[in-house]
């Protein structure tokens, strides 16, 4: 399929762990156009949690499928959503996860609190965790999350990367927006640009000069792929 398109930035989003095919990654090591970007909605690392939520796998065979991954693509972005404060998550449960945290140093990640609606797995047990427990604990693992988030960009400081511009940043028209490969739209942090601009759907070459938690500022160094005419409006990539 990747022969039949053109499009130089493909992401895959939104891969289940169970049904996750490690050919995948082989892909993603081998084809420059499939970004070295993994989705992976892992919820918890709790087995008790997790069976309770009808989901399979642990901390362990997770923390060994992020392994296998890293080694097969060495520079992939990970991202990852967890729930807190599902019925049965006591504070072991939760403290498991925060461990698991610590251990994974995802690039991305995000943290909800449990919402219990019928459809849902698990519906049938309720929704005992108090709404200021699932708050308190949501920033706990944000936290832990911030510091980790903060030092892998830290790590790219100084380091020439290829990126996609947005356009102008709303909230300051000085500046451009972008993403690096290793940022979704909407989900991920930003790529900002302070020194240098082109036009929205162009293809860049980036030297990342400030980290933040989230958000990454930098310098362009090089325009690889201008921007197609209709850009401005719909963006040639789906990255």
């Amino acid at each position: 399929m990747l022969e039949e398109t053109e499009l130089p930035w493909i992401r895959f989003l939104y891969a289940y762990p169970a049904t996750l095919d490690e050919g995948l990654l082989e892909l993603m090591a081998r084809e420059r156009r499939f970004l070295a970007y993994l989705d992976i909605p892992l919820q918890h690392s709790s087995r008790r949690v997790l069976k309770a939520m009808k989901r399979g796998g642990d901390s362990r065979s997770y923390l060994e499928l992020i392994g296998r991954a890293r080694a097969t693509v060495p520079s992939i972005a990970l991202r990852t959503t967890l729930i807190v404060g599902f019925p049965g998550e006591g504070e072991r449960e939760f403290e498991e996860l925060l461990d698991f945290v610590a251990q994974a140093r995802f690039d991305h990640l995000g943290v909800f609190g449990y919402s219990w609606q019928e459809e849902n797995p698990g519906a049938e047990l309720g929704d005992p965790v108090p709404a200021e427990l699932k708050a308190e604990r949501r920033d706990r693992v944000l936290a832990a999350q911030q510091a980790i988030s903060h030092a892998l960009n830290r790590a790219l400081v100084g380091r020439t990367l290829p990126a996609i511009v947005a356009g102008p940043l709303l909230e300051m028209e000085l500046l451009t927006e972008g993403r690096l490969q290793r940022q979704a739209p909407e989900i991920d942090g930003r790529l900002l640009i302070n020194d240098g601009s082109a036009a929205a759907g162009s293809l860049v070459e980036v030297e990342v000069t400030e980290a933040h938690p989230y958000d990454l500022v930098g310098r362009l160094v090089a325009v690889t792929q201008a921007a197609a005419p209709r850009a401005a409006t719909s963006l040639p990539v789906l990255g």
